[in-house]
């Protein structure tokens, strides 16, 4: 089979620790792979470690970031590997990323036309009446009616929902093969979230660009990715078909997050709230970084760090997993991530 479009393999991201300590661990062996004119999610908690995921991914860490692992490639390029001049020319032309908050992103001391001119003046070149030409076109993609008039516009003019639709014409200014959506709902209302999650999903399926859709909702990733993979504590818990992963989850916190949605309260008074929090960053547990807040947590979970493993079509990183047998905390080895399947399976 043909390399995937994103291949990350064992991804990791230290802080360096202060006075002599030991380094900080932000993510760990985080891997995941997304193919060309797919849909892949990431979910989890905040603090989970799915934006720094991203900001790796890009190339946009703080100074002072040990980032390491396997395997980091990007249609094929090695993104470990690459000058940083070569890699700066990739960002918002091969990949591109929406942030989630988009009344923050864009600069209020500029109009719409002149941030939309500065994506297409770095990305695409041209003279100034092509630009103007072209940011119009790009309005009307992403369904912003009078392209024209709001070029004029300033940032507090417009919407959340318009901002962000903003925001997303600006990341397709480059043409990108790879689009990063880091929670890009979480600022709006219910109903825009449907109209931005469905722009997303028309424009992907339209450019065939692959799309990271990171959220911490899972209802809504099942709405949109074909695969799924659930972070927690910057490692990844659990990875599969999201059909399968919201059916039939086999990790306790994926488990979870599915009782706390409210559509699966079935009447009930109260949500079911996960106790406790996310570990906090930096910190090194023993054992299994979920054993705090797990109902099914044992002694080994305290003190041996489980595997992702058991069934290679769904690995789970849990010494006692949900709706299968337990894997050999011990000598189990560790399973690959699976490859999403097309978007369009998904969505039907």
């Amino acid at each position: 089979m043909p390399d995937p479009l994103l291949w990350i393999d064992r991804l990791r991201l230290e802080l360096p620790g202060r006075s002599g300590t030991p380094p900080a661990p932000l993510l760990r062996d985080v891997s995941l792979r997304l193919a060309g004119g797919e849909v892949l999610g990431l979910v989890g908690e905040s603090g989970s470690g799915k934006s720094l995921t991203a900001l790796a991914l890009m190339g946009l860490l703080d100074a002072g970031a040990r980032l390491r692992a396997e395997r980091l490639d990007f249609d094929g390029q090695d993104l470990l590997r690459m000058p940083e001049r070569r890699r700066a020319a990739l960002r918002g032309r091969a990949m591109a990323m929406v942030f989630q908050d988009p009344m923050s992103s864009l600069n209020p001391a500029f109009s719409i036309g002149w941030q939309l001119d500065e994506a297409l003046r770095l990305q695409r070149g041209g003279t100034r009446r092509e630009r103007r030409a072209q940011a119009e076109d790009l309005l009307r993609q992403v369904g912003i009616a009078d392209p024209r008039q709001r070029l004029r516009a300033w940032p507090h003019h417009l919407s959340g929902g318009m901002c962000q639709r903003v925001m997303i014409a600006m990341a397709l200014a480059g043409r990108p093969r790879l689009l990063i959506a880091d929670e890009p709902t979480t600022a709006l209302d219910v109903t825009i979230q449907a109209q931005i999650v469905d722009l997303l999903l028309e424009l992907q399926g339209r450019t065939g660009m692959g799309l990271l859709f990171i959220s911490h909702d899972l209802a809504l990733v099942g709405q949109c990715a074909a695969t799924v993979v659930v972070l927690y504590a910057g490692e990844v818990v659990e990875s599969g078909p999201t059909g399968q992963v919201l059916q039939r989850p086999r990790h306790p916190y994926t488990a979870a997050l599915l009782a706390a949605l409210p559509e699966r309260c079935d009447g009930a008074r109260r949500l079911r709230a996960l106790p406790g929090m996310v570990p906090a960053a930096g910190i090194d547990l023993p054992g299994c970084r979920f054993a705090a807040r797990c109902p099914r947590a044992r002694e080994v979970c305290a003190h041996v760090p489980p595997l992702l493993g058991g069934d290679p079509g769904q690995p789970a990183r849990c010494h006692f997993p949900l709706h299968g047998s337990a894997p050999d905390a011990a000598g189990a080895a560790a399973v690959p991530v699976v490859t999403g399947a097309p978007t369009g399976a998904a969505r039907r």
